[in-house]
């Protein structure tokens, strides 16, 4: 659900990236992740430059589907989602994951936003409190709980939003997942401003 996930920061100091080389990703990689009643596809289509693209597929509970293309740099960090032409942007990049404060600008197709996400590793799990800009006051949008592959993609991840709504997916593959101390570390009181 990476583009779920996309509320995340730009990479500006003190922040610090997973360390992520995508020149190394091998041709044909992809997961299925499923959580909420929305099962996710992701795939690497291709390298272009210093652009990586990946194809998203989900199909929801209610049977409906959606696709999008997702570009990302070479340290995994999102620089556009979304249908050709109504893509969401990110200025200069999203930096999920990384440690410390990071800032970054959303172009939403609908509204631009000014977003700030302080982040910190409890216990192997990428903990992100996000916030958006509103005048001059930063308010609290959600608080992501995720852990990451080698490629900087989510394995299993928790999402908590400012009204309580939650969200969660887990990646299919042998054996358990993490959910259980993603629920543990990611649980409220969540942050108002």
């Amino acid at each position: 659900m990476l583009r779920y996930l996309l509320t995340c920061l730009a990479f500006t100091t003190p922040a610090f990236a997973q360390e992520v080389d995508l020149s190394t990703i091998p041709e044909g990689y992809a997961f299925t992740s499923e959580g909420n009643g929305t099962r996710v596809d992701l795939r690497f289509i291709r390298r272009e430059g210093d652009r990586y693209l990946f194809e998203e597929s989900a199909v929801f509970a209610d049977g409906s589907t959606d696709a999008v293309l997702v570009w990302v740099n070479a340290q995994s960090q999102t620089m556009a989602w979304g249908e050709t032409g109504k893509e969401t942007l990110y200025a200069p990049h999203d930096c999920a994951p990384s440690i410390g404060t990071c800032f970054h600008t959303w172009f939403h197709p609908d509204d631009t936003f000014e977003m700030k996400t302080v982040t910190y590793v409890e216990n192997g799990i990428w903990v992100s409190e996000e916030f958006f800009k509103r005048g001059e006051d930063w308010v609290f949008w959600e608080r992501d709980c995720t852990t990451y592959d080698e490629f900087g993609f989510w394995i299993d991840f928790v999402r908590i939003e400012n009204d309580g709504e939650t969200d969660f997916g887990v990646r299919e593959r042998d054996g358990g997942n993490q959910l259980n101390e993603l629920w543990a570390i990611c649980q409220p009181p969540l942050l108002t401003s």
